[in-house]
């Protein structure tokens, strides 16, 4: 009995020592970044057991505890992760939306009072067109979309009080159009009640030389009839009539529809326009080149490739002659590339010039002799092409004028891509007297 007591105690013994190992081992490795400090480096640890632990067995045991100590770790930092990204979501949801590239153009040009006629197309035309167009030309554009007239009395009186209240124009003389779109909602999307086209600025001169239009379309995209059928309907008709207001703004300027003192077409980079014929080409100058270095900065923009328009602009260096011979050479030597004017040309020319002034004119649209060869404006001239076959190297234009039956021909002389002016003398021929000068007319 006492041998069996005994036995019980040894193993009772044996088993807290076993539980004392483990949570001492537990400790040690848990502790070991701090710990450790406290445990002399060399000091020996003596556990009161009579039989020893095997090593195996110690070390699953650390493996073990280490491993359900690690386990928690990772998972208390799995839940602060989360926690962190739910409260990133929270906080971008929370910041205000910003306006996309998408509307940068119609949210600057273009004011929808409906909130929901703005479009792609629209955003395209107006970053493609109006600010084009109010860059080159300094003439502001925008597009007032309004549900009601507030306190004006029709649409004319909203348009002119929008336009000042909202501060529109470009430069010191507020030069600039609008077109005020006054719309209602219904079931289908919105009607048109009116519009108005706008004209601002402090110093705005309409001349005889442009027609005044900036809806020149209205009937396809400003009528009741086109709007109301749908809310993607009403969009492209917004969109097409802003198109339309940008086109038929610059036709309007390009056709010098606007004083020099709104836009200058020389110094502004737009001397002069190019429309093609059946016959040939119709070239618009805005304002005629004066010496040698703004031909040279024209045949530079253009280039020298077409010979018609080389033809054109040897017409406008001519009208030069009357007030400075030596600027119509120089511009003429640009032309002439790389063989300048002769003495003897010079001499031919000034004296075809000494009695003839007006003769330099009598080539542009609107000279004949009845208005003493005084041309429309802006100065206008057709280049016709000319049906003749010219020999290898060499290109036949030709010019007409009123006070003459026949064209007159003029030669260019080809180097590599470029046209130069061969023979012009055909353009220097007599013609029929002006009316203050012919006794029979």
């Amino acid at each position: 009995m006492r041998g069996e007591a005994r036995m019980k105690r040894i193993n009772i013994r044996q088993m807290a020592a076993v539980i004392s190992m483990l949570i001492l081992g537990a400790l040690l490795f848990a502790g070991c970044g701090t710990q450790k400090e406290q445990i002399p480096e060399k000091e020996e640890v003596f556990v009161p057991v009579t039989k020893q632990i095997p090593a195996a067995e110690e070390t699953a045991a650390l493996k073990e505890t280490a491993e359900l100590k690690e386990t928690a770790e990772l998972k208390e930092t799995a839940e602060e992760t989360e926690e962190n990204v739910e409260a990133e979501e929270i906080v971008e949801l929370e910041e205000p939306l910003q306006p996309t590239e998408d509307t940068v153009f119609t949210d600057l040009y273009i004011t929808d009072e409906t909130g929901q006629l703005k479009s792609a197309e629209l955003e395209k035309i107006a970053s493609e067109n109006f600010h084009r167009i109010i860059d080159s030309y300094g003439i502001d554009m925008r597009i007032d979309v309004i549900t009601d007239l507030g306190s004006a009395l029709d649409i004319r009186e909203a348009a002119e009080s929008l336009y000042e209240e909202k501060g529109y124009g470009c430069t010191e003389g507020r030069h600039g159009v609008s077109l005020t779109i006054l719309v209602h909602e219904d079931e289908n999307g919105f009607m048109l009640d009116d519009f108005c086209p706008y004209a601002g600025g402090d110093s705005w001169e309409l001349t005889q030389n442009g027609s005044w239009n900036i809806c020149r379309d209205s009937e396809t995209w400003l009528t009741q009839e086109v709007w109301g059928q749908s809310l993607e309907e009403d969009r492209k008709m917004l969109a097409g009539a802003a198109l339309d207001m940008a086109k038929g703004l610059e036709e309007f300027v390009m056709a010098g529809g606007v004083v020099s003192t709104i836009w200058n077409p020389v110094i502004q980079g737009k001397p002069l326009m190019i429309e093609e014929r059946e016959d040939g080409i119709l070239v618009t100058f805005y304002e005629l080149p004066k010496d040698a270095q703004q031909m040279q900065s024209l045949t530079d923009f253009y280039g020298m490739e077409d010979a018609r328009l080389v033809c054109a602009l040897f017409h406008a260096a001519l009208v030069r002659y009357p007030e400075s011979a030596q600027d119509c050479y120089a511009m003429i030597d640009v032309l002439r590339g790389p063989q300048p004017m002769s003495d003897t040309e010079k001499a031919f020319m000034e004296e075809r010039f000494s009695d003839k002034l007006y003769l330099p004119r009598a080539y542009f649209e609107g000279a004949e002799p009845e208005n003493e060869y005084e041309p429309d404006m802006p100065w206008t001239i057709v280049i016709y092409d000319d049906p003749a076959a010219p020999p290898d190297g060499y290109a036949y234009v030709s010019v007409r004028t009123k006070g003459a039956d026949n064209p007159r021909r003029i030669v260019m002389r080809k180097k590599g891509d470029n046209c130069y002016l061969w023979e012009y003398n055909g353009a220097l021929l007599g013609i029929r007297l002006p009316a203050s000068e012919d006794p029979w007319l």
